[in-house]
């Protein structure tokens, strides 16, 4: 799934073909194209992301009826897998990042050295702001669900049991350190709340620019 989104939309330059398009109304066209292109991929970069958050919040790993003993190993398979999903987007996200950036300045360098500076510089500044903000998320994302996977982890090996849809432990020892990593994910979470918060504006604030650059350059 993931290498089908980085290759749907982002349209790379090659040097070569570069070199033989210098008519400033061919470099506008591919800019408007590159823009046209990255906003799309951000788009579906959004619905993909949400779709696998949303198969693992379904999973809901830390409910009472998720805590049963032969349950914790299957939904920390799904933990490990998402935790596993989210460095594998941020390695692929990083490669798309890099062609894009390589794109832009490649077609900077064939305007006019008067028009080089500010070419596409709107453009580049809203993708970084937008891909920093999104990689905080992600990273957030990391923290929160390796923190869960440490409560799980926990729950196999602990002597804890279920009684009327309440945890019990025999052990004040085992209770006090699950309390303990049940507030590490409550800290991790209010982060991830406030990074998700920040991703968000970031993307709003991000594509209002991109529009613009994109109505400038088709002028």
């Amino acid at each position: 799934m993931l290498r089908s989104f980085f290759a749907v939309v982002i349209l790379i330059f090659t040097f070569d073909a570069l070199r033989a398009q210098d008519d400033p109304d061919a470099l506008s066209l591919r800019a408007s194209q590159l823009i046209d292109s990255t906003m799309a991929s951000l788009n579906i970069r959004a619905q993909r992301f949400n779709e696998e958050l949303a198969k693992i919040n379904a999973v809901k790993p830390l409910e009472i009826t998720s805590l049963a003993k032969e349950v914790v190993p299957k939904n920390r398979e799904k933990v490990k897998d998402f935790l596993n999903y989210l460095e594998v987007y941020r390695s692929l996200s990083g490669k798309q990042r890099q062609e894009v950036e390589d794109s832009a300045n490649s077609l900077r360098e064939k305007m006019p050295s008067r028009h080089q500076a500010t070419f596409l510089k709107d453009f580049i500044e809203a993708y970084e702001m937008d891909q920093n903000a999104f990689d905080k998320y992600t990273l957030a994302l990391t923290k929160v669900f390796t923190n869960i996977n440490a409560v799980l982890l926990f729950i196999e090996t602990s002597k804890m049991t279920i009684q009327d849809t309440k945890l019990q432990f025999t052990d004040k020892k085992e209770y006090e350190k699950y309390s303990e990593l049940i507030e590490a994910v409550e800290k991790s979470n209010k982060r991830l709340i406030n990074a998700s918060a920040a991703s968000q504006k970031a993307t709003i604030d991000a594509s209002s620019i991109m529009q613009k650059a994109y109505g400038s350059i088709k002028k």
